[in-house]
């Protein structure tokens, strides 16, 4: 049935229910009444519920024990459900892992980043850890964190994947988008909670689109205990000399991933890799930028075959 005629009009509510949909269905990820609750603002209109019954009405989306999708994707509640079963075994490896991160000299919080703060291990999946490091040596804390990992882990990112850094005077994110919002309103604190209360605090832009976001809760938390060695070194370290060699190992960083990434356009490369001072960003497949890129695909396939408006486009 040609429906790109309809003329169906959606309230701004139910504009954002879909398009967390759609933006999720990137990744085949159906949804919880509670997750699509983020985006849901309950100071304007009928409720959340009244919302999804007439979107369903309208068969745009379907649900099953709970999990929403859009209509005809019945079929990724069972992969969902598949992989959350493991997501107990990688919490517990992440808590360990948070331990060994949390002990690496100026580091100051970590979370979970990525399908592990979704509520679930796709195939292949790493557990990708987002950094806070003291302002002025996040490149110590990033370059012994590497030698840890190609150490004693032997190069495995499996279990230990560290593409994102940022210091503590730098907890505003520079691109606010969809995908940067997703990212922040599903970190899971596991070290320095109330730094964790503070980045929050610092992306305030996010409440656009997601109005009735509420933080992660503190389960995964360990305990923020006096680590001698870790507090000798910074000690050392918390000098001159100290940000002389974290420069010379931010201009080795950066030296590294032109050499290797050389093949790159270098519009790819800025959108996959940032080394700067205070942001140490490494994506080599273009995760961020092509995530953004086929949520908008999905956006406009989903206007032109159900008549609608969804608004303004997003950036990428």
């Amino acid at each position: 049935m040609d429906l790109s005629k309809s003329n169906i009009s959606l309230t701004k509510n139910e504009q954002s229910l879909i398009k967390m949909l759609l933006y999720y269905d990137v990744f085949d990820h159906p949804l919880t009444k509670d997750e699509l609750n983020n985006s849901f603002n309950s100071n304007s209109g009928a409720s959340m519920e009244e919302n999804l019954s007439r979107l369903s009405e309208l068969n745009m989306i379907d649900s099953v024990d709970g999990y929403y999708y859009l209509s005809g994707k019945r079929n990724l509640v069972n992969e969902r459900r598949e992989e959350e079963l493991a997501l107990g075994k990688y919490l517990r490896i992440a808590r360990l892992m948070t331990k060994i991160i949390a002990s690496c000299p100026f580091v100051k919080g970590v979370s979970l980043s990525g399908s592990i703060s979704k509520g679930r291990i796709y195939k292949r999946s790493d557990i990708d850890f987002f950094i806070i490091a003291e302002k002025g040596k996040l490149y110590i804390s990033r370059t012994l964190l590497t030698l840890f990992k190609k150490i004693f882990l032997f190069n495995s990112y499996k279990y230990f994947c560290l593409n994102y850094f940022v210091d503590t005077a730098s907890l505003e994110f520079k691109n606010q988008n969809r995908y940067a919002a997703t990212e922040t309103i599903t970190l899971i604190p596991t070290y320095n909670d109330p730094l964790f209360d503070q980045l929050i605090a610092a992306n305030k832009w996010v409440e656009a689109l997601f109005p009735s976001f509420k933080r992660k809760d503190s389960r995964y938390v360990i305990p923020n205990r006096i680590r001698p060695l870790k507090w000798i070194f910074e000690f050392l370290l918390r000098n001159s000399f100290g940000n002389w060699i974290d420069n010379f190992l931010m201009k080795q960083t950066d030296k590294y991933r032109r050499r290797k990434f050389a093949f790159m356009q270098i519009e790819n490369y800025d959108h996959s890799f940032q080394t700067s001072k205070s942001v140490s960003r490494h994506h080599p497949d273009n995760f961020h930028n092509n995530a953004m890129i086929n949520f908008i695909r999905k956006l406009e396939e989903f206007e032109r075959s159900w008549g609608v408006d969804l608004s303004k486009h997003e950036e990428l």
